[in-house]
């Protein structure tokens, strides 16, 4: 992969904007941390701390002793996947209130904690029977520097503001758009994009 990476550098114009070489060094780097479950315990724990007075997010609990790279052992948690509507229904559980507590942690992790579980898919995700939220697998966890903290917290306020020119900037700026984009051509599509959620309250 990394010389057909090298091969894609001669024509930067095939695929434009795209750092192939530091693609594939992000993935190196994920999936070696990904194979050690001693990382994994440990970014769990840490996701614990960052969580530890909130009483709807729960983290299992590591059986350190029964630890090794090669080997995991965690506390069994009882519960419903968050995508099984019925099973909340059964249990009292608001899926609302799910999708909400869920929006919450992510708002935190990122413009509070600078610390992320990056695989939230549903089989990572658990509703427990009290209706706690419990996350697994932290085998992919994202780390988030000042300047970039400070960047999404500067577009998130943007939005609060339906700023929809700063927040193109924004965009560029946290390079999900290319910096030789015209803003005054996407400010259009970024308007339509969020028309639909511009004008809703913060709680909504």
């Amino acid at each position: 992969l990394k010389r057909i990476a090298r091969f894609l550098k001669r024509y930067p114009n095939i695929f434009r904007g795209v750092d192939w070489t530091g693609v594939l060094d992000e993935f190196a780097i994920t999936i070696y941390e990904e194979m050690n479950y001693v990382q994994e315990a440990k970014n769990a724990e840490r996701f614990r701390g960052n969580f530890i007075r909130w009483k709807e997010v729960y983290v299992p609990k590591i059986y350190w002793d029964h630890t090794t790279e090669r080997v995991l052992t965690m506390e069994y948690i009882r519960g419903v996947k968050v995508t099984d509507i019925q099973g909340l229904f059964e249990r009292k559980i608001p899926p609302y209130r799910v999708n909400r507590l869920l929006a919450r942690t992510y708002l935190k992790q990122m413009l509070e904690d600078r610390f992320f579980h990056a695989d939230p898919h549903p089989g990572n995700l658990r509703v427990m029977p009290d209706g706690r939220l419990a996350f697994f697998d932290f085998g992919m966890a994202g780390k988030i520097d000042a300047q970039l903290q400070g960047l999404m917290i500067d577009a998130f306020f943007h939005i609060l503001d339906r700023d929809v020119k700063a927040l193109v900037n924004d965009l560029i700026k946290l390079e999900f758009l290319d910096s030789q984009v015209e803003p005054e051509t996407i400010r259009p599509l970024v308007e339509d994009l969020f028309k639909d959620y511009l004008g809703l309250k913060l709680s909504e």
